[in-house]
């Protein structure tokens, strides 16, 4: 821990978008979904936002059928890759 510059990697975490901040959150299981949420009493409801059908998981992010998420999806997988 004591040989890594803080103040660069600050910088650099600056720089980077929101945007790729949500995907690297979301490939290691870290972003805030309504299941884990739901869990810690933080919203309402553990239900997928777009579909309502389903509990809101990464997976259910990923396959959801609903109009948003495709949209949503497209843009990621073009960061992705």
């Amino acid at each position: 821990m004591a040989s890594i510059n803080w103040d660069a990697f600050r910088i650099a975490r600056k720089h980077q978008s929101q945007h790729n901040k949500q995907i690297f959150k979301m490939f290691h299981s870290i972003l805030p979904m309504n299941k884990m949420l739901y869990r810690y009493k933080q919203t309402s409801t553990d239900r997928c936002l777009f579909c309502k059908n389903t509990e809101e998981t990464r997976d259910n992010l990923i396959l959801c059928k609903a109009i948003e998420p495709p949209k949503w999806r497209s843009r990621v997988l073009s960061e992705v890759r």
